[in-house]
């Protein structure tokens, strides 16, 4: 996925899966989008109870941007 930047620059963004190393950085994004600490609670809960959700990241420059979680 590809967006026009601030400068109208391209950056890419790439949507993986998401890894252990990344439940941190996972969580502040949370908190930081919800402006609580709820979100990050329930997404650390259904990590657990689901085995066979689907947890993806935005990554861009390094960097999570983005989460998204499908939990059957």
């Amino acid at each position: 996925m590809e967006r026009t930047g601030a400068k109208g620059s391209w950056n890419r963004i790439a949507l993986q899966p998401e890894r252990p190393t990344d439940f941190d950085d996972v969580r502040e994004l949370n908190e930081a989008a919800f402006d609580q600490s709820a979100e990050g609670t329930i997404v650390d809960a259904l990590r657990t109870a689901c085995p066979d959700a689907l947890s993806l990241v935005a990554v861009e420059d390094g960097c999570i941007v983005g989460h998204i979680f499908f939990s059957p």
